[in-house]
């Protein structure tokens, strides 16, 4: 299965999904568009006959980080500065951040630069699962 336009504007949508007040501290609940997301990540996996990604705690605190990632090296001049990192999986240095930076090359051959975001986000939540977009999308 190809890459959809739906599976783009959704990668999009969730790094997009910044909420200002949650910069300083995100607490791990779900913002009206962070719920809208989920139910249209959700919709999409029944159509496609998989069953729905509950909501979790752990998914939530790594998509905002990521998100805040983004939004912070976008603000900086960072955002797509190495052509080797993919814009949207790329985690970006930025103060006070739980989590390592990692460039994920364009070519996808380090994806254990994503895979330990959950623990180093959430060790005492994390279940030593990996987590992906492109498995939720499908």
């Amino acid at each position: 299965m190809g890459v959809s336009y739906l599976h783009i504007v959704l990668a999009v949508a969730l790094v997009c999904t910044v909420v200002a007040p949650s910069i300083a501290d995100p607490a791990g609940c779900l913002s009206p568009e962070e719920e809208q997301l989920l139910l249209l990540v959700n919709a999409h996996r029944v159509d496609n006959g998989y069953s729905e990604v509950p909501t979790s705690l752990t998914l939530t605190l790594v998509g905002q980080w990521h998100a805040m990632s983004s939004a912070y090296a976008i603000e900086e001049g960072e955002w797509g500065s190495n052509p080797d990192c993919d814009l949207l999986w790329t985690w970006y240095d930025m103060p006070d951040a739980p989590f390592i930076p990692c460039c994920y090359y364009t070519d996808f051959s380090n994806p254990e630069c994503t895979w330990h975001k959950p623990a180093e986000i959430t060790p005492a939540l994390h279940c030593n699962g990996k987590f992906s977009m492109s498995k939720l999308l499908r």
